[in-house]
């Protein structure tokens, strides 16, 4: 399994027959140059597409906003830095992420969410199939300005293939909740 971000791009650049690149930070071909401006989108993209397990982290109480939301909510929270997408809060409350703050009426606030330090960038604890999701993307993403237009249309269709491969692994390594609704079984 990849474990840095220039092992994910050579695999994206070997998907397309091409060679590979040194490093990310500082491969001054056309690939490496295509690749730095394209990594920190496609990597974001596939972050947020899912709840991933590998990344789940819980936060402590999350920081109050001195100023309160104009209308709608009671309160602000500042979300964890590492904070890429919230999956729910530790408590059934209605909220909603705005401006990088969670706003809610609960006079405290935990979350479960997707982290991933963009600073370090640690895709060494991506598992597999998320790794192999990042590159089929990731291909997709840098093939047209490398001459590979005409690899697009397959390896879009590999790319959501693997996308969806790693959200169906992501998903079962979780019990599945049991529904607090019983209406339709009520009515038997």
């Amino acid at each position: 399994m990849a474990t840095t971000n220039t092992e994910i791009c050579n695999l994206a650049l070997k998907a397309l027959g091409l060679d590979p690149i040194t490093s990310l930070a500082s491969d001054s071909s056309q690939a490496g140059i295509i690749l730095r401006n394209t990594w920190e989108a496609t990597r974001d993209a596939i972050l947020r597409a899912a709840n991933w397990r590998c990344l789940l982290s819980r936060s402590v109480s999350l920081a109050r906003e001195t100023a309160a939301p104009s209308f709608g909510f009671s309160y602000a929270y500042a979300l964890p830095p590492d904070c890429v997408r919230v999956v729910e809060m530790s408590v059934d409350a209605d909220y909603s992420v705005e401006g990088g703050k969670l706003l809610t009426d609960e006079i405290e606030a935990y979350v479960l969410y997707v982290a991933y330090d963009k600073a370090t960038d640690p895709v060494a604890r991506l598992d597999g199939h998320l790794v192999e999701a990042l590159v089929s993307q990731l291909a997709v993403d840098i093939a047209p300005a490398l001459k590979s237009k005409s690899l697009v249309p397959s390896l879009e269709v590999i790319a959501r293939c693997r996308l969806a491969d790693a959200k169906v692994f992501s998903a079962i390594e979780a019990r599945p909740k049991q529904a607090s609704c019983t209406a339709l079984l009520d009515v038997r």
